[in-house]
């Protein structure tokens, strides 16, 4: 039986376990760069040093096999240079983000910056409304419109047969930083709980905005 892989990802190494290229049965083959990370699993930014890399990845993989190159999330420099590259090499390009970000602080005003350049040539999927916005106020996407997919569940994910009790449980699992929105738990879990008795919330996470959680 012939076998063959149908998804490529492609991130830095993580040494000395994750180097060089792995092959995870069934359809998956994972190239992973020797970009070493400096804190907390981040690179340096490497704007152009990644080019090498991506050009020989199509010539192992040929070109005609590599239907469509994904990015995720505005930080990823790798990201922004693998959508840049791939229109040059005639390939589809989608980039993702759920992550909020702000327009003030240093970080966030060259990260949008850098989009606004990276998302002109690519189509954006954002996974809720606040991210949609979010991403069209930061690429300056006024004039285009933007996909918001229907959340797809698996199955075996759907929730159980409802229990004898009125009692609804809301879950959160996420890290506490204003891009993952926690702003917006903070801000509606009160009127949510106001406004209907039966409701309870159960939060999972660790974060620098933890203390608003606590607060409210």
């Amino acid at each position: 039986m012939l076998w063959c892989h149908k998804v490529i990802v492609i991130m830095h190494s993580r040494p000395s376990d994750r180097v060089g290229i792995r092959w995870l049965l069934p359809s998956l083959k994972v190239y992973y760069i020797p970009f070493v990370p400096i804190a907390s699993g981040a690179t340096l930014p490497n704007f152009f040093t990644f080019l090498p890399y991506l050009r020989t990845i199509p010539i192992r993989e040929p070109i005609h096999h590599i239907h469509l190159i994904h990015a995720h999330a505005g930080l990823s420099s790798s990201g922004h240079e693998g959508i840049l590259h791939s229109y040059m090499m005639g390939v589809h390009t989608v980039f993702t983000d759920h992550s909020l970000f702000g327009f003030e602080d240093a970080a966030s005003i060259l990260t949008n910056k850098l989009l606004v350049g990276t998302l002109r040539n690519v189509n954006a999927v954002c996974v809720s409304h606040p991210g949609r916005e979010n991403t069209v106020l930061r690429g300056e996407l006024y004039k285009q419109s933007k996909d918001d997919p229907p959340r797809y569940v698996i199955k075996r994910f759907l929730p159980g047969p409802p229990l004898s009790t009125n009692t609804i449980t809301i879950v959160f699992l996420l890290h506490f930083t204003f891009r993952k929105g926690i702003n917006l738990l903070v801000a509606t879990a009160p009127r949510i709980c106001a406004a209907f008795p039966n409701v309870k919330f159960v939060i999972g996470g660790n974060g620098p905005k933890m203390i608003d959680l606590l607060q409210d």
